[in-house]
């Protein structure tokens, strides 16, 4: 574990000297090297249990540069259970030798996972940094990391299979979590016999009031 000057930058991998020296973060100056055990999310989550929970159909991965890792001993996981995830995802070199958001894309659109969109948006401003009082759309400065979104592949049926009725409402319930209000609708929509017309006007509530001028929300 390389630990920094700022703990929450501390990685399994090498923080780049040449990222730190140009967008002047000493936070990541290395503050010394520890060894560690890991272990992959296949090992965890599929050893012997008493419960037969569905741990890992949602993932949430932030680890620094290590998330392509995490996901390639996750092969499994990916394959059986999992059918949604938010993954930090880096557009430079943070660390030395990090998996960048295209890499990040490939592996999983290799597995059945389609890319969805962005949330938590990262953007870093250097030497005009004094001039800034709060980050505008006016002013781009350039994208340093987000938490991306993936969604499993998956048929879109009135009346889907048994293994695909599961599949569906984790990713309405996620889709709804993150203001995916489109997807989560739709996925519902599909098993309007099945469910109350209530969940659809909430989710059509919900995407309006999303919609709301904050001076009006407050």
């Amino acid at each position: 574990m390389f630990e920094t000057a700022r703990g929450l930058n501390s990685s399994l991998l090498r923080p780049s000297a040449a990222f730190a020296q140009r967008y002047q973060v000493p936070g990541f100056a290395l503050d010394r090297v520890r060894r560690c055990e890991v272990d992959t999310l296949d090992s965890l989550l599929f050893r012997k249990r008493d419960d037969v929970l569905p741990y890992g159909e949602l993932l949430k991965i932030d680890a620094q540069g290590a998330e392509l890792e995490i996901l390639q001993g996750s092969s499994r996981l990916l394959s059986e259970r999992t059918v949604a995830i938010i993954c930090e995802v880096s557009f430079c070199e943070l660390y030395e030798q990090q998996p960048l958001f295209g890499d990040v894309v490939k592996y999983l659109g290799e597995r059945g996972f389609d890319f969805y969109g962005f949330q938590a948006l990262s953007h870093r401003a250097s030497h005009l940094r004094h001039l800034i009082g709060k980050p505008s759309p006016q002013w781009i400065q350039r994208l340093i990391q987000a938490d991306a979104i993936f969604f499993k592949k998956t048929r879109l049926q009135p009346q889907p299979d048994e293994s695909q009725k599961r599949v569906h409402a984790v990713i309405a319930c996620v889709a709804l979590l993150l203001g995916r209000f489109d997807l989560a609708w739709e996925l519902v929509d599909l098993r309007r016999n099945s469910y109350d017309s209530a969940l659809l006007r909430m989710i059509e509530e919900q995407a309006a009031l999303m919609d709301t001028p904050q001076t009006s929300r407050e």
